[in-house]
């Protein structure tokens, strides 16, 4: 599966570069939406934000949203793309992927803080703000064209959101952020973070003195308003006194005539004082409302200054709150280091691990050795079998298709041999390379791969030289020794053609089995014999002229019988020539060494020895077919 893996990235990869070399046809736009597509197939979103629709989010650019459009439709993870043009922060929380323009950056650090831990993938354009973004697009300014796809991965950020990475996500052009730098530039900002906090509380220092200075100038409004308020009382208490005298007055001009000039002058100088009074008391009262007025004012700008300084309190508060979250992103992304530390010694244990498995493919090697000679044996075995039918007149074929069998094993057991070689050769150079140091993750990962490969290529050829001489061990067993058993007629029919394969695949002549696999009670080297002498007959007469050269065996399975169809797509026969195919020493190359018994012999064993009926059929042109109809059940005995 990971090599699978592997070739499927690399195949990605080249494409990529198709596009690179390509750049008259492919425009930069087009290569940023396609690699968007890519980051996000090799991506896994959590759970909890997987849905119907795969959202991508443009922040504020419409020109950017426009380019974008043509992604709509396209499936990623199983879902459909929806491209939205998006300008308000409390939309963006349903997107999967937010991408910021090079335009709008100075929106990236609010749209991060909007987005923090909601699972939401941001990727920005030509950012400088690295500690704020998961993937940064790297586009050369006026670039029209991209001759390369090329962009920066924030490891940390992905992580915290809970996405997964693909490993082959890197093939794509992209770079891993240096998380020393990612760190240096967090400080950075949480420096001036810090500036501003302390900009701030002197705003807020500064307005608190102002508020001090006003509340004191309130105080000594509100003590000269206490001051005229009791002044003027006394200047009430004075004018009343004033009132109870001239009543007395005028109770003692009344009561004495004599005095009236006397009190006539008094009275007027008394109304002289009482309008001075008066004056000065409607003097007072507007000083009063005076100073009423300015206290109203003040009273309004402390309150107005009060609402100010809540305002900052706030903005304090809300740029404090912004420090924690930066704070405890910071130690997020140092537990990520703690993890990629663990990750570095898990990668030691492995290469440990790697160590004992070249011991144990030393050993494996060893034992492919053995396995080798074991089939040298058995191929010395095999010949020696031949040496022994060749004696019976009866399986006179059966050297033809030893030697076949020999040459067909031969080639997989070739092959074994070279990889087995090939494994102690890259086997010496890893452990040369491990004793001098300088082994590498890479070189372990290949030399895992080359090992599986060669593995696979072993046990493949090994197999076909197992199946090669199980297959010749049926069909030579039953043609050495006569004797009935039940065999399933397809099974067999397959194993025989196997055994023929040699003699095919030399003629250049595809062949197949099909139809029906019903267990029959016969002679399995009689219909070993049959099938070998229609194969022979039909490689040597049927195909002269024809470039697409097969054969097929077709069993059908009736009430009663069983049928075996022998077809070929060759040159078919005359009709003189199909009257005397079962006529023994008939040959129509005789001269080429044919002997004319092949189809007399397929007759007799059909009808003599298997019991059943044998037709042929032909067609200039178009070929021939043999049919052989066996009973299920023959009379007790006559096997």
């Amino acid at each position: 599966m990971f090599r699978k893996l592997v070739l499927l990235s690399f195949l990605l990869f080249s494409s990529f570069q198709l596009v690179a070399q390509s750049s008259d046809v492919y425009s930069a736009e087009e290569v940023k939406a396609a690699l968007l597509v890519q980051v996000a197939r090799h991506l896994n979103w959590p759970e909890h934000s997987q849905s119907d629709n795969f959202s991508i989010a443009v922040w504020n650019d419409r020109r950017a949203f426009q380019s974008l459009r043509a992604l709509d439709g396209v499936s990623v993870h199983e879902q459909q793309i929806i491209v939205q043009l998006v300008t308000k922060f409390d939309d963006l929380n349903t997107a999967n992927l937010v991408y910021i323009p090079s335009s709008q950056l100075g929106a990236q650090t609010e749209v991060a803080v909007t987005l923090r831990g909601k699972g939401v993938l941001i990727v920005t354009e030509n950012s400088d703000s690295l500690y704020n973004t998961m993937i940064n697009l790297v586009v050369e300014e006026g670039e029209s064209q991209l001759s390369s796809p090329r962009f920066d991965v924030n490891r940390p950020n992905i992580v915290f959101e809970g996405i997964e990475i693909a490993p082959e996500l890197l093939l794509f052009g992209g770079s891993e952020v240096d998380i020393a730098e990612l760190y240096y530039q967090t400080e950075l900002a949480k420096q001036a973070l810090r500036e501003q906090n302390a900009q701030a509380f002197e705003q807020l220092r500064t307005q608190q003195q102002r508020l001090a200075d006003k509340e004191s100038e309130f105080t000594i409004l509100a003590q000269r308003a206490d001051a005229l308020t009791s002044e003027l009382t006394v200047k009430q208490q004075a004018l009343s006194d004033n009132e109870s005298r001239l009543n007395s007055l005028l109770e003692r001009l009344a009561a004495a005539d004599e005095g009236n000039a006397q009190a006539l002058r008094e009275l007027e100088r008394k109304a002289q004082e009482l309008s001075v009074a008066e004056r000065s008391l409607n003097q007072y009262s507007a000083d009063i409302e005076s100073q009423k007025t300015l206290l109203f004012d003040l009273q309004q700008e402390v309150r107005n200054t009060r609402r100010e300084l809540s305002e900052q309190q706030e903005e304090l508060q809300r740029r404090q709150d912004q420090l924690t979250r930066a704070e405890s992103e910071v130690e997020t992304q140092s537990k990520v280091i703690d993890q990629q530390r663990s990750l570095i010694n898990v990668i030691l244990l492995i290469f440990t691990i790697v160590v004992v498995s070249a011991v144990i493919i030393v050993n494996l090697f060893l034992k492919n050795r053995r396995i080798n000679l074991a089939l040298k044996n058995t191929l010395s075995d095999l010949t020696e079998t031949q040496a022994q039918l060749i004696e019976s007149e009866k399986l006179a074929s059966l050297g033809q298709l030893v030697t076949g069998v020999a040459h067909e094993v031969n080639t997989p057991l070739g092959i074994a041999l070279t990889a087995v070689s090939t494994i102690g050769s890259d086997v010496q150079t890893f452990k040369d390379k491990m004793l001098e140091g300088t082994l590498k993750k890479s070189d372990v990962t290949r030399f895992t791969d080359r090992m599986q490969e060669l593995d696979t290529l072993v046990q493949g050829n090994l197999e076909r030289c197992h199946t090669l001489v199980q297959d010749f061990k049926k069909v030579s067993a039953d043609q050495v020794f006569s004797e009935s058993r039940k065999v399933f007629v397809k099974e067999y029919c397959e194993n025989v053609m196997n055994t023929l394969s040699v003699l095919l695949s030399k003629n250049n002549v595809e062949w197949r089995v099909e139809g029906d696999n019903p267990e029959l009670n016969l002679d399995p080297g009689i219909l070993s014999q049959v099938l070998s002498n229609l194969t022979t007959n039909a490689v040597n007469h049927a195909f002269e002229d024809i470039d697409y050269r097969k054969v097929s065996v077709k069993i059908e399975e009736g009430k009663g019988s069983i049928v075996i169809i022998f077809s070929d797509n060759g040159m078919g026969m005359k009709e003189d020539v199909l009257e005397r195919i079962y006529d023994p020493f008939f040959t129509t190359k005789r001269g080429d060494g044919g002997t004319g018994l092949g189809m007399n012999i397929v007759h007799n064993l059909v009808t003599a020895k298997l019991f059943g009926n044998i037709s042929a059929d032909t067609e200039i042109g178009r070929g021939t077919t043999i049919t052989i109809e066996l009973p299920k059940k023959v009379q007790k005995g006559t096997l």
